[in-house]
């Protein structure tokens, strides 16, 4: 029985309009190499594997090292991310105008590289200590990272009261306490009228009075011990070893209360008298610290730099995307299974990234390994087959045509919300860890679970999912993820339990990645392949990200880290009991029509 070229058409209208992939004829077994693909392969390992040593620790670079505010960071993050609404289609379009796909990616490419080294020589805000009317002033909101920045600064001020610590090896029973709306530090077991007290036990890297030899037991044991008098009272104590200022310094902050230690100053204790920290008026030259962030040059250049960096970093991987699902339509391959060498990049050099971070203190070691994997990379892609086989003759009626279909609204809509999760997890879930007690391993190691855990099994069964659940059912999946990690979160003490949690990164980004790229593959007229693929991504990581960053920037001033994630996990879940009422109601619409 033979077919006829109308009972295909009528098939393939079918499969597109149920939203699912089409099952291959010929099945290859799991372990199966596709040796045509091996160069795509290699291709997204060493990209992913660069940026993944150095992009997800630029959040950590702009707050730790140049001293940027969450908002400030955030608004950076928003523009970047909107302009990425104008930069990708445009790419996409001079991709598919041009049929150059290869001379793109290669000038994108080294000019990543560029903007990645320039940023690193952007200088720190001049934020030191802040002052008003000649007094000096302590931010009730500092972070644990802030107060490092404020102990250096007072390191060499004879300007300021500072009240030493007698601590010695017998007398281990330090209480720093707030009372009354001042700090205190006390010998002796507070009183129940305290409002909040921490007994304190000196880390032993920073304790400048111990000379004997520490044992085990001494380097086991915790760094402090937090008890609250009273069960009203809030706990906001923060702990930090301040590596990227000195390898034998660390701070503990409560409130606005901070205590200073290191090797060569031992440990003194900044009281909260603004009466007894007067400073010198010769001696407060500028008024630097109280200039919002935007009123600084250093911000503008790191603003600049940061979008350039983004933009380039953005459009590779969409036109990355593109060229991958042109070859496997030819060889019969599976995107999915392409992709996750990204994944296995990314999540093997992060944590390599944030050691480097943690070991040399800065970040040109971790620039110069991804030097090293995108020179690797732009040789490969000189070996890569990107020739595109069909070009539109109507390129702006035929993209108009696609973008204005009711299927792809609607799945632009279930990008959009997932894009926001995007823009909350991808620059602020390090924030949020550092900001806790988390170090740079750790934030490498939470790429690491991210990938091996999530992006990899989530991607290598992309395919089968898409099939029998469909592409609307993976974006109610993909919001549903998003509530349960935001919910998870928001719980956070310990920044070493976010780790149990991050396999779901494969549902939010690993399976939604495939769906985006195979859906806008489906829906594309022949020779608008980049355009319509750079419209949906644009969709999900530019203006749906862009929102994200907003709210998250300015919920991390504004109400808190963990408060923040309880309102968006919650936000979440109902966009995914909307999600999935919708998604039943046309099902059941489309039956109807049918019978």
């Amino acid at each position: 029985m033979e077919l006829s070229l109308e009972d295909v058409s009528t098939e393939t209208k079918e499969i597109e309009s149920s939203g699912k992939m089409p099952i291959a004829c010929k099945k290859e077994r799991w372990w199966h190499v596709d040796r045509e693909m091996v160069y795509f392969k290699l291709h997204f390992f060493l990209l992913s594997g660069a940026l993944g040593a150095v992009l997800p620790f630029v959040g950590v670079f702009a707050k730790e090292r140049l001293r940027l505010s969450a908002t400030s960071f955030a608004s950076v993050l928003t523009v970047q991310q909107f302009l990425f609404v104008l930069t990708k289609p445009a790419l996409g379009f001079i991709t598919d105008y041009f049929n150059k796909l290869k001379v793109i990616l290669v000038v994108l490419a080294i000019a990543q590289a560029g903007f990645l080294f320039l940023l690193l020589l952007v200088p720190p805000l001049p934020k030191g200590l802040a002052a008003d009317d000649n007094d000096v002033t302590i931010n009730s909101s500092m972070q644990a990272v802030d107060a490092c920045n404020f102990c250096n600064d007072m390191n060499d001020s004879s300007n300021v009261l500072k009240i030493p610590i007698n601590y010695t090896v017998t007398s281990k029973d330090i209480y720093f306490a707030k009372e009354n709306g001042k700090c205190n530090v006390l010998e002796v077991m507070p009183s129940d009228s305290l409002e909040q007290y921490v007994k304190l036990i000196i880390p032993f890297e920073c304790d400048p009075f111990r000379n004997r030899p520490l044992d085990k037991s001494d380097k086991n044991q915790d760094v402090f011990e937090e008890q609250s008098v009273l069960s009203h009272s809030e706990k906001s104590v923060n702990f930090t070893s301040c590596f990227n200022i000195s390898k034998t310094s660390c701070v503990v902050s409560l409130d606005d209360c901070i205590l200073c230690c290191n090797r060569e100053e031992g440990c003194y204790f900044i009281p909260n008298d603004m009466e007894e920290r007067k400073v010198d008026p010769d001696s407060t030259t500028d008024d630097n610290s109280s200039r919002s962030d935007f009123a600084m040059y250093q911000f503008w250049l790191f603003a600049i730099l940061f979008v350039a960096l983004n933009a380039c970093v953005n459009g590779i991987f969409t036109l990355s995307d593109t060229a991958c699902c042109e070859s496997v339509e030819k060889t019969g391959a599976d995107f999915g299974k392409q992709r996750l060498w990204g994944c296995i990049g990314w999540g093997m050099f992060s944590p390599l990234g944030g050691f480097l971070n943690d070991y040399t203190g800065n970040y040109v070691a971790t620039w110069i390994f991804f030097v090293v994997l995108s020179s690797l990379a732009l040789w490969n892609i000189t070996k890569l087959n990107l020739e595109k086989p069909h070009i539109s003759k109507h390129l702006m009626k035929d993209i108009g045509t696609v973008i204005s279909s009711w299927e792809f609204i609607c799945f632009q809509i279930g990008a959009l919300l997932s894009g926001i999760g995007l823009g909350f997890t991808f620059f602020y879930l390090l924030w949020f860890i550092t900001s806790i007690g988390g170090s740079s391993l750790l934030c490498g190691l939470i790429q690491t679970v991210q990938s091996f855990s999530g992006d990899i099994p989530f991607m290598f069964f992309s395919g089968w999912m898409l099939r029998k659940l469909g592409y609307f059912n993976i974006v109610t999946l993909s919001l549903l993820a998003c509530c349960v990690r935001f919910l998870w979160y928001s719980q956070l003490e310990n920044p070493w339990l976010v780790l149990p949690i991050e396999w779901t990164h494969g549902i939010t980004y690993g399976v939604f990645i495939a769906a985006i790229a195979s859906f806008a593959k489906m829906s594309a007229k022949p020779g608008t392949e980049a355009t319509t693929q750079s419209v949906i991504f644009t969709t999900f990581d530019g203006l749906g990200s862009g929102i994200g960053n907003i709210v998250a920037g300015v919920g991390f001033d504004y109400v808190g880290g963990h408060t923040m994630f309880l309102c968006t996990g919650t936000f979440f879940g109902c966009a995914a009991a909307l999600s999935f009422v919708a998604t039943v109601l046309t099902r059941n619409r489309v039956k109807h029509l049918k019978e």
